[in-house]
């Protein structure tokens, strides 16, 4: 495998339609590139995806209540004169 790499990497004849074809690659990734970060603004501004962070955000906080309250009876306990 690598040596027919090495034969076909060798053979390759860098001519001027190769480096336009070079050129045209780097120039559609940039492209690619910025539509992506276009599209991820515009997901930002989804409202599906924002009902999904404020869902997700009301779990987060009602998961550290349940566990701040119940550190809290704990503590309440633990304190007491009578344990």
């Amino acid at each position: 495998m690598r040596g027919r790499l090495n034969t076909a990497t060798a053979s390759r004849v860098d001519n001027s339609s190769r480096q336009a074809l070079k050129a045209r690659l780097i120039e559609l990734q940039s492209e690619k590139t910025k539509l992506t970060e276009v599209l991820q603004q515009s997901k930002d501004a989804d409202p599906e995806f924002l009902a999904e962070l404020v869902r997700d955000t009301k779990a987060a906080k009602e998961a550290a209540n349940r566990w701040t309250v119940s550190t809290d009876v704990y503590a309440v306990i633990l304190s007491s004169d009578d344990v």
